[in-house]
């Protein structure tokens, strides 16, 4: 008996990318966006679309471009705009987030994250394209602040413009988010919760920044089953990795310890460099493969001591409950008590301080071993991250270091390191000034320059420390380096003034210990034409009691 042949349908190559409405009905989808017009023409609610569990081959596994890359060109066309049917002025935003906003915050180390991937996301999903549209308006506003060539009207409009597009992607975000167990909705989440982290730092609004920080950070811990966070409170970074989870998290994890530096006491999570080494000590090579691997250590090793720092100042909590009911100077008798935290009396602390500092002298040895393995060629094509991952690594070591130091004197003892700071500082602010970039996500230069020009007491070097703050012309993060430069200059001020008190000849080039602070806050002033400074020492000539008081200079 013959079985009749089937009539077989030809083939068509499907698609994935129409509404999950169409798709269940198995209709096709005019993929209109935000809802399809097949779905609202028949009064039927269109579900949106979904956010591709992979991206495409050719755009998650394209080779990345070089890390060290300082002239980063997009990657993705100009008509990816116009097929997004945008209105001008939504346009104007996602262009300009497109051509300049994805391209300067990466900074020194360039990854797909920014310029492709976030961008692949805008098409199917609203609160990222709103919150792009977002950050676009509000960078170039942040690019005109400063000139003078647009009417204050036409500011203010693109300023609410912007502000609209903000409350857009929080919309869009919240009728998302509401299953995060799915793996593509908590990306979407984390990622616009970045995008608006971004929105916040460039209005100079750091607690909205902080605030949208702390949300992505709880979303990254909801996430227990993740491959990249195997426990609570820990994350492993790949810094290699083109994976989008993978990227995200590496960003996360440099602004939750860059946060510490504005308020927070201690980073939220621990980090490692892979799964192997959790729970166990910072196994630092004994040299690096990659830029990108000796700066994966970096934010190791920063982020542990921060935890370490902000160990101390829970334990420093007990002993000065309620000293002041202002938040900073009770938080500067914090600071400044930590330093008395006695480690012997915490045996784990204290293995943990020597784990940090074996750590933070084997990555210098390696910096070192990496850098001279390299050609003269490949060492000056590099140069520029050579000196940034030099200079962070400082702010950590510093920190690390003089953790429980009373005595201000002892920081006389990294005169030589400070200068060296100044030096690669200046190297580094004159060859990436003449690039247009106005901001990066990440803190560069400032941190080190900033505890330098405080910690610094030779007046050459620390003047210099000053200067070059207000030479960087690009904000990095949280860090604007003209309002850091101003802050320190009234330190240095106030300290050489002290010291000329105390010197029969008025001469403040030796300040001596009783004119030193060891901690610092700026504060505001009911009165516009002064500012407060809230100041810490030990007096040391009186027995090493610790006194806080404040300071009061004039703003005119």
């Amino acid at each position: 008996m013959t079985i009749p042949k089937a009539r077989v349908r030809a083939r068509k190559p499907k698609t994935k990318t129409g509404c999950k409405t169409c798709r269940i009905r198995r209709i096709k989808c005019d993929e209109e966006k935000p809802s399809c017009r097949r779905c609202t023409s028949t009064a039927r609610k269109c579900d949106g679309y979904d956010l591709p569990v992979a991206l495409s081959e050719d755009l998650v596994h394209r080779p990345a471009p070089p890390p060290s890359t300082f002239t980063p060109t997009s990657t993705l066309p100009l008509q990816m705009t116009s097929s997004l049917d945008l209105s001008e002025e939504e346009a104007a935003g996602f262009e300009f987030f497109r051509s300049k906003t994805s391209l300067e915050i990466q900074g020194c180390f360039r990854t797909t994250l920014w310029e492709r991937l976030v961008l692949q996301i805008t098409q199917h999903e609203p609160s990222v394209l709103h919150a792009t549209i977002a950050v676009g308006c509000a960078h170039r506003k942040y690019a005109e602040r400063s000139g003078s060539s647009l009417a204050t009207n036409l500011y203010d409009q693109r300023q609410f413009f912007g502000l609209k597009q903000y409350l857009k992607a929080i919309s869009s975000l919240r009728s998302r988010i509401h299953d995060l167990e799915g793996p593509d909705t908590s990306r979407v989440a984390l990622v616009t919760c970045l995008l608006f982290i971004c929105h916040e730092m460039f209005r100079g609004e750091r607690l909205g920044a902080i605030s949208h920080l702390s949300t992505g950070l709880r979303i990254l811990a909801s996430r227990a089953s993740s491959q990249t966070l195997t426990e609570p409170n820990s994350l492993v970074l790949r810094h290699e990795s083109e994976d989008f989870q993978d990227q995200l998290v590496s960003i996360f994890a440099r602004l939750d310890y860059d946060s510490t530096m504005f308020g927070q006491r201690s980073p939220r999570f621990s980090l490692c460099s892979s799964q192997e080494t959790m729970n166990k000590d910072v196994s630092v090579p004994s040299t690096f493969s990659s830029l990108s691997e000796a700066r994966e250590y970096v934010d190791i090793l920063a982020s542990g001591v921060l935890r370490f720092r902000g160990r101390l100042l829970e334990l420093a909590s007990f002993t000065v409950p309620n000293r002041s009911p202002d938040f900073l100077t009770q938080l500067l008798w914090e600071h400044a008590s930590a330093r008395t935290v006695d480690l012997s009396e915490h045996p784990r602390l204290l293995i943990e301080f020597r784990r940090l500092g074996d750590g933070l002298a084997v990555w210098s040895a390696a910096f070192r071993s990496f850098k001279n393995g390299l050609s003269p060629a490949q060492r000056k094509n590099d140069s520029e991250a050579f000196a940034l991952l030099e200079i962070q690594h400082f702010y950590p070591y510093i920190l690390l270091l003089t953790a429980q130091m009373t005595k201000e004197k002892y920081f006389d003892s990294f005169n030589q390191n400070f200068s060296r700071i100044v030096s690669l500082a200046a190297s580094y602010i004159d060859s990436t000034n003449s690039s247009e970039t106005l901001f990066t996500l990440d803190s560069g230069v400032i941190p080190s320059l900033y505890i330098t020009a405080v910690k610094c007491r030779q007046r050459e070097t620390r003047r210099q420390a000053i200067s070059l703050l207000r030479k960087v012309r690009f904000q990095e993060g949280m860090w604007e380096g003209g309002l850091i430069a101003g802050f320190v200059e009234r330190i240095a001020d106030i300290e050489e003034g002290r010291a000329a008190e105390t010197d029969e000849f008025g001469d403040a080039s030796e300040i001596p210990e009783e004119a030193r602070f060891s901690d610092v806050a700026l504060a505001v002033t009911d009165d516009p034409t002064k500012g407060k400074l809230i100041c810490a020492r030990y007096c040391h000539e009186m027995g090493g009691e610790l006194m806080v008081w404040d300071e009061y200079f004039s703003l005119a």
